[in-house]
């Protein structure tokens, strides 16, 4: 007798809209994390060397201003999931 496979539930969490903004958040930490180690060299390629202080400025407020929106934006989709869905109109 063959041995039967059973199939998972496919859990649709990767693509969630909270999944989503919460990796938008790890990458830019990520980013933030390299900057604070100085290991960007591939951010300045072709940049004057007397010039990557000023772009290292621009990348951290760039940083810092899109964490804060996927944050944001994922406590906003948690909001939205855990509310009721709304009643169908001319029910």
């Amino acid at each position: 007798m063959a041995a039967r496979l059973t199939t998972v539930p496919e859990i649709p969490v990767g693509y969630h809209p909270v999944m989503l903004e919460l990796s938008r958040a790890r990458a830019v930490l990520h980013l933030l994390q390299h900057l604070d180690q100085g290991d960007v060299a591939a951010l300045y390629h072709g940049v004057p060397d007397a010039e990557t202080e000023n772009y290292t400025d621009w990348w951290r407020s760039m940083c810092y201003d899109t964490l804060h929106q996927a944050l944001t934006d994922a406590g906003a989709a948690f909001v939205k999931d855990k509310q009721p869905p709304a009643a169908e109109e001319g029910a």
